[in-house]
């Protein structure tokens, strides 16, 4: 009975190997054929194993590297424990989790509080390690849940890092990928506030307005930056006066043209908590 199953165990392998190998080809059919009168045990599978895997030595390799050692489920479970377990994560070890994960967009979604808080006050080699490599994030990014705006979140971390300029390009692709939103809007006049673009950073509280009536941050900073274009006009016709009167002047100029205070280092946070 035993001779039987072994004769039948070996007949469904020679099946299944002829279908799937290809035995009628000439090439490896011979040596494939010698090895299944012993592939009713155990020891003979793994030879077979073993055999194949010579074939393919580079697969094996990689597979040995991006898997068994240190796999995709490994790396899920280190940044959950990271963010679980850790109550205040550093920004050195989530620049070092995103780079062993190649910049991963979810993994910067989910530490980009502390990246927003901590970016502006990190040594030099953090900051450039973030500035080299953090648009690989959105290169790297797949949209699909729209909830998760992935742009918006890099624009605030160049606008953390007065980076007013690249802040602006990541909000208009959070524009064009997620659509138009009061508070991208309104972190947008904030950019062309500190670049000292008063006119259009007007244009951009009034569209951000136009979404949201009731939303104050930007109805505040409307009536900020109308009241400064406003003095720069009358500066500006105003009729020369005497010495000490056009001394005033100049110095209420430089205060206008000089460094502007504009507001939290990050601009406005998440727009789903936004007020």
């Amino acid at each position: 009975q035993q001779q039987q199953q072994q004769q039948q165990q070996q007949t469904s392998s020679r099946a299944l190997v002829s279908s799937s190998a290809g035995l009628s080809s000439p090439v490896g059919s011979s040596h494939l054929l010698s090895m299944l009168n012993c592939l009713g045990t155990g020891d003979a599978m793994e030879e077979l194993s073993a055999e194949r895997a010579l074939r393919f030595p580079h697969l094996c390799r990689v597979f040995e590297d991006e898997i068994v050692r240190f796999g995709p489920n490994d790396f899920f479970v280190l940044q959950k424990s990271m963010k679980e377990d850790s109550q205040q994560p550093t920004l050195k070890g989530i620049v070092a989790l995103l780079k062993l994960g190649d910049w991963d967009p979810d993994v910067f979604y989910k530490f980009r509080d502390v990246i927003l808080n901590q970016a502006p006050v990190c040594g030099c080699k953090l900051r450039n390690d973030l500035c080299r490599d953090l648009p690989r994030v959105w290169d790297n990014h797949y949209s699909l849940d729209k909830d998760k705006d992935v742009s918006f979140e890099v624009g605030r971390f160049y606008y953390g890092i007065r980076e007013h300029e690249k802040a602006l390009q990541f909000y208009r692709t959070s524009t064009e990928h997620i659509g138009e939103h009061h508070v991208t809007f309104h972190n947008m006049g904030l950019c062309y506030y500190s670049l000292g673009q008063l006119d259009v950073a007007l244009e951009h509280f009034d569209k951000s307005l136009a979404l949201n009536a009731d939303y104050e941050k930007a109805r505040s900073w409307h009536q900020k930056v109308s009241r400064e274009i406003e003095r720069q006009h009358s500066l500006l016709t105003a009729a020369p006066g005497p010495a000490g009167d056009n001394n005033d002047d100049h110095q209420r100029l430089a205060v206008v043209d000089g460094p502007r205070d504009t507001g939290s280092p990050l601009g406005t946070g998440g727009k789903a908590v936004a007020n």
